[in-house]
């Protein structure tokens, strides 16, 4: 497969608010990583999750993964939560001199039974040739099946990677890449391919203690998002996961600089 040279870069929504706090912004810590994405010279999609804007609505609202939701105020409630969510990141995008546009899901995505059935990409395949940088969002959308559903930031990734043949996919999370307990301590997993990956996610699925359990997160944790980079990763793209909390490290990664402190997925 024939890469373009474009970045994929996600922003989880814990490094930009805190999750236990509804409405909360880390306006610094968003206001310094874009600040290091000027150090790229290149194409690039931004990604970000929920943070404390899409999960609390949804948990409000007593949304249920896979399960039937078809309430429009909880539709329109979750969906404009997101919306803020994203203009705020856009404009401080827009006040450094970053040209970023959004695309909401709900826009270029129609789901069947939680499953991405139709997606429209041209939008943003253009934009990406007109030197736009595109910034989409986990966010809720509808569904033919369910009514609606959410689609989270990490499906998105998997889409967005695969179709747009990035060279790269950037992760940006508050640790410092995927941890497993080992011997009773938390262990850095630096390194995930063929050869430890159903070990890795069989510790994820059955050791949920590795995780925060005071986060509300509607779209999976940490299993789910190492099973949707996996698929990334098969089809030879790198997966970076960094701590985007600590200056530099997506400075670094942008211009190929080492940095040991992360976890890397490759097949």
């Amino acid at each position: 497969m024939k890469k373009e040279n474009i970045v994929l870069i996600k922003f989880g929504g814990s490094i930009l608010s805190d999750k236990s706090k509804p409405f909360s912004l880390r306006v610094e810590v968003l206001k310094r990583l874009i600040e290091e994405l000027i150090y790229f010279h290149g194409k690039m999609i931004i990604i970000h999750g929920g943070g404390s804007f899409g999960h609390p609505v949804a948990n409000a609202f007593n949304y249920k993964s896979n399960r039937r939701f078809i309430d429009p105020q909880g539709i329109a409630h979750i969906h404009y939560a997101m919306r803020v969510f994203n203009n705020i990141i856009v404009k401080l995008l827009l006040n450094k001199g970053l040209n970023a546009i959004s695309f909401e899901p709900m826009s270029y995505l129609c789901l069947e039974n939680s499953k991405i059935k139709n997606a429209f990409l041209e939008g943003i395949r253009l934009s990406l040739k007109l030197g736009l940088i595109p910034v989409t969002f986990g966010d809720i959308a509808l569904d033919e099946e369910l009514g609606s559903a959410i689609i989270s930031g990490d499906t998105l990734l998997k889409l967005l990677a695969i179709e747009m043949k990035v060279n790269k996919l950037v992760v940006c999370t508050d640790v410092d890449g995927v941890f497993i307990k080992e011997n009773g301590n938390k262990k850095l997993v630096r390194e995930i391919n063929s050869s430890n990956i159903k070990s890795i996610l069989e510790l994820l699925k059955n050791e949920k203690q590795v995780t925060d359990n005071n986060k509300i997160d509607v779209t999976g944790g940490m299993y789910y998002k190492i099973t949707e980079l996996w698929e990334v990763a098969k089809k030879w793209i790198p997966v970076i996961i960094i701590n985007g909390l600590v200056p530099n490290r997506l400075k670094n990664i942008l211009l190929k600089k080492s940095n040991e402190t992360q976890t890397i997925i490759k097949p």
